[in-house]
């Protein structure tokens, strides 16, 4: 079923990021296989800057007894309507994109079995913000549809992405969704990167300056030199660098006990994110791991570092109701 229903809170940027993506697609030299379906809504099209087909209530009710759509609901005041044209794309390979409903979601599910949930949301407090300075609503009408967009829990299938970082970060963890659900290519790489394995001889003073540059690093039991002496100290082959042009943009770490696989350092130079280096070198890592006969690989982020969760989640990673918990056993002088 290549049909993607998207859903999302108010306040999610969910118009946006949609609006993003087209525009993405249709500059590439050769657009993927994706049609955005136009919705027909009670809605003129002076008050949205949506395209979408424009009806009066009555004539949407005409249309809709004359089962001309192959989804519809009401919300906020307004009917909305997908006609069965719209997704007829399907069938000729093309994967179909809906600006759905929450509300709608479980009788659009029973029309379209096997149909893809795309959830776009935000932190609470983003989205509070973000409705707060559209001026619609009171506070309590705002806390009481934060209230509601809380109660939706996503199944562990359904492609989830948080739009709270610049708009720029929130496409490419979203086209990186949908290119490793469709296994379509989604990115235009300027440069080609190379993945291989750390050498001590010429890598070592740029992995070195790189992890400073992002992880800045306060504590001496993460101090990079020393990290990078006990890791090859190991010798166990899961130490990898990204190279473009002779510099290094990027690196991960991973480790294997034998019964779980772990991700460390994952890291890509500020001036080469959004390129896809980061995917690349994950999914590298976990090729290694699969390769020593790893079922299952855990990683650790801060609590607070949101954007980092939404790109792993992106990767088909999920938080799990863990307690992590150290001990430092040497004290690092």
């Amino acid at each position: 079923m290549r049909l993607i229903y998207v859903i999302g809170p108010s306040g999610a940027g969910k118009d946006s990021l949609l609006n993003g993506l087209r525009q993405d697609f249709a500059d590439m030299t050769q657009p993927p296989p994706f049609y955005f379906a136009q919705r027909t809504i009670t809605r003129n099209h002076d008050q949205s800057n949506e395209d979408h087909e424009a009806v009066d209530a009555s004539n949407f009710v005409l249309l809709n007894n004359s089962n001309a759509f192959a989804l519809n609901w009401f919300a906020n005041g307004l009917h909305y309507g997908v006609r069965h044209k719209e997704l007829a794309p399907m069938s000729e390979g093309t994967w179909v994109i809906v600006n759905g409903s929450r509300a709608y979601l479980q009788e659009a599910k029973l029309r379209f079995p096997g149909l893809t949930v795309l959830h776009i949301t935000a932190p609470i407090d983003m989205l509070r913000a973000r409705l707060l300075s559209r001026g619609r609503e009171n506070r309590q009408a705002i806390e009481d549809r934060l209230s509601r967009s809380q109660s939706f829990v996503p199944e562990p299938q359904d492609m989830c992405i948080s739009n709270c970082g610049s708009l720029a970060e929130s496409l490419a963890m979203l086209k990186n969704l949908l290119q490793n659900r469709t296994g379509i290519s989604l990115f235009k790489r300027k440069k080609m990167h190379e993945i291989r394995h750390y050498d001590d001889r010429t890598d070592r003073l740029q992995v070195v300056e790189l992890w400073r540059n992002v992880f800045g690093y306060d504590t001496a039991h993460n101090d990079p030199y020393l990290t990078i002496s006990k890791k090859i100290a190991v010798d166990d082959g899961l130490f990898f660098v990204a190279v473009e042009d002779m510099q290094i943009v990027g690196t991960v770490m991973a480790g294997y006990d034998g019964h779980r696989g772990w991700l460390y350092s994952v890291s890509v130079h500020p001036n080469r994110r959004l390129s896809g280096i980061g995917s690349s070198l994950v999914h590298h890592a976990e090729s290694a791991l699969a390769n020593l006969g790893c079922m299952k690989i855990k990683l650790q982020i801060l609590q607070t570092n949101e954007s980092t969760a939404a790109f792993y989640r992106s990767l088909g990673y999920s938080i799990e109701p863990n307690v992590s918990m150290g001990k430092l056993l040497l004290n690092v002088r």
